[in-house]
């Protein structure tokens, strides 16, 4: 059984092997999942993750948020804490720590009132269990912790698994989104799309 760090690996390599039409096509199956879904529908604020590398693409998400008039926030990460911002625009983003992209500092508000709000999870891959595999940085987690938060986790249909190991502090994530559809985690159980 490999530990996280080897999974990390594992992940990271086999996300940034797909290849860019199979990686779009994918995108776009998520983004129409997305927007077509009670997920969009039932909440106003959505704290979102600026897509980087071969993550699952947010950017088309993002604009298309904004331009429903819903509020979107996208995250800062410094010293151990994970703070969001609420953006009015893809253009009030600034490359940051790596190249990810985050709000300007005189452009942006942070937000601290988590009422209808959604946050949009990424990871490298999830358990059936519901369990996390992120960077190593256990942002979320402690964030999650924190903020009783509705949460949806985003990744590629091959990047579920049956084990990831786990923490006390990990904080697991009850549904994810792939190309293929809404999953319900927690269940240990291979076709629950809803």
């Amino acid at each position: 059984m490999m530990d996280k760090n080897d999974l990390r690996k594992f992940y990271t390599q086999f996300r940034n092997g797909i290849n860019r039409s199979d990686k779009i096509s994918a995108d776009r199956s998520i983004f129409t999942y997305f927007i077509n879904s009670r997920y969009f529908s039932d909440f106003g604020m959505f704290l979102c993750y600026v897509s980087f590398r071969s993550e699952a693409d947010t950017h088309e998400i993002i604009r298309f948020l904004l331009n429903n008039k819903k509020r979107v926030a996208v995250p800062v990460c410094e010293d151990k804490q994970m703070r969001f911002f609420e953006i009015r625009s893809l253009s009030d983003l600034q490359p940051g720590r790596f190249g990810i992209l985050i709000p300007k500092p005189d452009d942006a508000d942070i937000v601290t009132d988590f009422s209808n709000a959604l946050c949009l999870v990424p990871a490298l891959a999830f358990d059936y269990n519901g369990n996390r595999l992120g960077y190593g940085g256990g942002y979320y987690d402690r964030f999650l912790s924190e903020n009783k938060i509705q949460t949806l986790g985003f990744a590629y249909g091959n990047c579920l698994c049956r084990h990831i190991p786990s923490e006390d502090f990990d904080v697991k994530i009850s549904t994810v989104l792939t190309e293929n559809g809404f999953r319900k985690l927690k269940t240990g159980e291979a076709n629950t799309y809803e």
